[in-house]
């Protein structure tokens, strides 16, 4: 009993310190404004975080459709983005400034991924011991990227923030809410349960709108396990409920992924993005060294039948293999193959740990697993609260520059064409609408 009071006190204070880590940082940036700046409120990929707001701002004007705010000639509407035209409406029904409802839906998604992974992974790992260094490290672990940048080299556990639970967090809201919908499909109970296949069909719904990668990785982790557990049964028909399961999951988000393919191509507009919105893989090294060093440890137990086939072990197993080979195919969009990819196998350097070291040596292994895993996380808050101290451009707006917006916003028609240099252009649509 004392042992359990001591796991979950240690649950709840890893959560507030992932708490703090993600949201501070933005505190600190709106209190360091000064006069003549006034922070963005962004921290990692703000170009992304200005694209965001453009589209919170097409559903704060009330649209349900998404145009391309970042051309001219962009009359027609899609149903895409659809979560953020969703946040924009929340800003306009709810009178909060854009940013803060961005924000604010960040931190419950993060909540909820907290959540999820304690819920569905670290109550299913069956090594008591490293239950709690386990949910550390999948809430904290990045790669070594610290070393990368001893070489002027910037990796990609330093950006490429939907690998990862805690760069997700760091950055926007779909990400962890993605992740969280991912996991929670992957655990999911196969039983032919009516009310539990709705639930788990609605689930599949809005991952495929809020993270339609999520939803194809998610898709073929469930076909690959199906494949694998109806050739250990020797039968399909004894698999039945999880071919149903599939069913249900793949008949839920494939209308969404049809219509996201269609619009892509049946729009010139969108089908001209879409051509040069190519997400290659990182090189083999960098890769390496961004899922390093819990990638090392994680290889026995891929490679390996672990000692304890538990479904956790077998879906993340799944997981990682999956991922590989689809971040190596030949199609633009190799890149998103990553997303979610450090918790399986965060899983499996667990495992290892677990089934190659004695039972005494167990707690000192995952420990230095987790310092190792834990500098670069510390070299993005620096990054971050350095970029405060000097007010960097990328994240600070000069004030002249925040009214210049205002003015265009109030004194324009919403159909003015604005030109602008690429880092004004970027936030026109964000604060504007134009």
């Amino acid at each position: 009993m004392q042992t359990k009071g001591k796991a979950t006190w240690g649950i709840w204070i890893i959560s507030l310190i992932f708490g703090l880590y993600i949201t501070l940082p933005y505190v600190i940036g709106t209190l360091a404004a000064t006069e003549d700046r006034i922070f963005a409120g962004f921290l990692l990929n703000p170009i992304d975080g200005f694209s965001y707001l453009s589209k919170m701002y097409q559903g704060w004007q009330g649209e349900i459709t998404f145009r391309l705010p970042y051309t001219y000639n962009a009359e027609r509407g899609s149903y895409l983005f659809l979560f953020y035209l969703f946040l924009g409406h929340i800003a306009r029904i709810t009178g909060i400034k854009l940013v803060l409802v961005f924000h604010l839906s960040r931190v419950l998604a993060a909540a909820l991924l907290v959540w999820v992974l304690h819920q569905k992974v670290i109550q299913e790992f069956s090594d008591q011991q490293l239950k709690l260094p386990l949910f550390a490290l999948l809430l904290f672990g990045l790669g070594s990227g610290w070393l990368g940048l001893l070489f002027g080299q910037i990796t990609t556990d330093l950006w490429v923030a939907e690998a990862y639970p805690l760069l997700s967090a760091y950055a926007n809201p779909h990400f962890p809410l993605g992740l969280a919908m991912m996991i929670i499909l992957l655990a999911g109970s196969r039983t032919p349960a009516i009310h539990k296949l709705i639930g788990y069909g609605l689930v599949s719904l809005l991952l495929a709108i809020v993270s339609p990668f999520g939803s194809v990785l998610v898709g073929l982790i469930l076909l690959v396990e199906n494949i694998y557990i109806s050739i250990k049964a020797e039968s399909i028909s004894k698999a039945y409920s999880e071919w149903l399961y599939l069913l249900v999951v793949g008949l839920t988000s494939a209308p969404i992924l049809i219509y996201d393919l269609w619009a892509a191509r049946m729009d010139p507009l969108l089908a001209g993005w879409n051509q040069q919105n190519l997400t290659p893989s990182p090189p083999l090294w960098d890769l390496l060294i961004s899922l390093s060093p819990v990638l090392i440890l994680a290889l026995p137990a891929l490679v390996r039948k672990p000692r304890h086939q538990t479904p956790l072990v077998i879906r993340a197993r799944i997981w990682a293999l999956c991922a590989v080979v689809l971040l190596y195919l030949p199609f633009g969009l190799q890149r998103r193959m990553l997303t979610g990819l450090f918790i399986p196998l965060a899983v499996l350097a667990m495992v290892t740990i677990s089934n190659g070291f004695q039972e005494l040596k167990r707690p000192i292994a995952a420990r230095i697993l987790l310092a190792t895993s834990f500098i670069t996380p510390l070299v993005v808050l620096l990054v971050g609260l350095t970029g405060i101290s000097r007010q960097a451009s990328e994240y600070y707006l000069w004030r002249d520059e925040k009214e210049a917006y205002s003015w265009i916003e109030k004194e324009t028609a919403e159909a003015s064409l604005i030109l602008g240099a690429p880092e004004t252009g970027l936030r026109i649509p964000a604060y504007t609408g134009r």
